[in-house]
């Protein structure tokens, strides 16, 4: 049945009351997997990948899957290093970072971000939280040899389904875009209607495409309540879910 199908079931914090199991299934993780190394070639057997996620959150899924996949090393940072990460990875020459902006931000206050600190790096990524531009301008200049992306996506969408690849040169917002959909996912702005926004509107971002979990574990209820079934003209997806995020 599709039990079967479920590659594994995390739990969202419970911010807006009970603890939601997100169930996912093995074909959207794989969805995420075969997008995410379409996106960045770099991704290959030759990389030293890191893994600073509690194996809780579900970035760290990707830090797991991405690594294995491209046949790459994965160097599990140890807790007493995740404060100051700084030297873990100057001392293992790690090629690929991937952490929460506001791990960055503490070694940006601590001024360990200096230029071409990590020289190894070849790319960085950020997620489950807004990355600030300045942020991503001084990570850059500490390591200019490295593709910086912003990555967005709850849970629900498994892992991250849309990003961004950062340049200094084209950006004019104080918080880094999340940027466009990654293939095999769709982004969808609607009113309180559910009909489309124009453009510029301000409207719920809706998520689309084969990364979707099945839904929330033994919660129809929920389930029902956020993932919808709609036919939107010049999109794919039949089914959608809604993000909450403005």
């Amino acid at each position: 049945g599709a039990d079967a199908d479920i590659a594994y079931v995390l739990f969202t914090s419970g911010s807006t009351g009970q603890p939601k199991g997100v169930a996912v299934g093995h074909a959207a993780l794989l969805a995420y997997i075969q997008a995410t190394l379409a996106r960045f070639p770099q991704l290959d057997a030759q990389q030293r990948c890191s893994q600073c996620f509690e194996t809780t959150f579900d970035l760290s899924m990707h830090d797991l899957w991405v690594t294995w996949a491209a046949g790459a090393c994965l160097y599990s940072v140890p807790k007493a290093a995740l404060l100051m990460p700084h030297r873990f990875i100057i001392e293992h020459q790690l090629s690929v970072w991937f952490c929460v902006p506001s791990m960055a931000a503490t070694l940006q206050r601590l001024r360990l971000l200096g230029d071409n600190a990590f020289p190894s790096l070849r790319l960085s990524l950020f997620c489950g939280e807004a990355l600030p531009t300045e942020l991503a301008t001084q990570w850059q200049r500490a390591a200019p040899q490295s593709r910086c992306d912003n990555l967005y996506g709850p849970t629900e969408a498994t892992i991250a389904c849309a990003g961004h690849r950062y340049d200094s040169a084209a950006v004019d917002t104080a918080i880094v875009p999340i940027g466009q959909a990654l293939a095999g996912s769709e982004l969808l702005v609607v009113d309180d209607h559910g009909v489309p926004c124009a453009a510029g509107q301000t409207g719920e971002l809706w998520l689309g495409g084969a990364q979707l979990a099945h839904g929330y574990w033994q919660d129809p209820e929920q389930t029902r309540a956020r993932f919808v079934l709609k036919y939107v003209e010049g999109f794919q997806s039949r089914r959608w879910y809604r993000s909450g995020d403005l």
